[in-house]
């Protein structure tokens, strides 16, 4: 069978991981930023999500460049099922912190009105938890690509 688009080894899982590097760094400097962000514990738990995440897809992508260099297919069952765990772990993690961070916005701008205010914060906020949910549906798709990649090894 030949290799799926985004799996591990290919030039499309690579881009992948570049672009959940680049989003997840994203949300790290703007959270970082942001104006008493770390004063809720769901933007302190985004943080080190993506900070995770950031460690995560950097040790995938230089995975994926080794494999492109050296032209190795990737087909060991105990290695995709490696990267599948975590991709899940990493994708259930993000997605939580990223909703948790959104809820805490939601709640920043319309019930406590602090956009009224200080509208800078809450713009930063914004774009953190948009680049958190971006990271997110980057991962989950790796995670699926790789979860189906496992049923064929």
């Amino acid at each position: 069978m030949k290799s799926l688009s985004g799996g591990p080894g290919t030039v499309s899982g690579l881009l992948l991981r570049v672009g959940q590097i680049l989003f997840s760094s994203a949300s790290i400097g703007v959270t970082l930023s942001a104006f008493n962000s770390l004063g809720f514990s769901s933007f302190c738990w985004l943080l080190a999500t993506m900070v995770l995440q950031l460690l995560w897809s950097s040790g995938l992508a230089c995975f994926d460049v080794c494999a492109l260099r050296i032209k190795r297919d990737i087909r060991d069952p105990g290695l995709v099922s490696f990267l599948v765990f975590g991709d899940w772990v990493i994708a259930t993690l993000s997605l939580a912190s990223a909703c948790s961070s959104g809820a805490v916005t939601v709640l920043y701008a319309t019930d406590w009105n602090v956009c009224s205010q200080v509208p800078i914060c809450c713009i930063r906020l914004q774009v953190c938890v948009a680049m958190a949910f971006i990271a997110w549906f980057l991962t989950a798709i790796s995670f699926l690509v790789t979860f189906w990649m496992l049923g064929s090894v």
